[in-house]
């Protein structure tokens, strides 16, 4: 077993999410494409791998209706109960 003690390890390797966040930001030339790179990182966190369709339609919905769209209509839209998304909400 190989001694990891006074290992180093990059924070690029820990998080290149970030890494290439930041990068991207600082490479950018203007303050719209830093937004832009912000809302790509913001949203790629908030949609994993493990995804849930349901949830996935919600964002969408959500963010074509500009934030202003009802429980009801929300839920209808995905085909779940206004209950449903009040106990998913903690």
């Amino acid at each position: 077993m190989q001694s990891i003690t006074d290992a180093r390890v990059s924070a690029e390797d820990l998080f290149p999410e970030i890494h290439r966040l930041i990068e991207e930001t600082v490479a950018s030339s203007n303050d719209g494409q830093r937004i832009a790179a912000c809302n790509r990182f913001l949203f790629g966190a908030l949609v994993s791998k493990r995804e849930n369709p349901r949830v996935r339609a919600a964002l969408q919905r959500i963010l074509q209706a500009h934030g202003h769209i009802s429980v009801e209509s929300l839920a209808s839209h995905i085909g779940a109960s206004r209950r449903s998304l009040e106990m998913a909400h903690p």
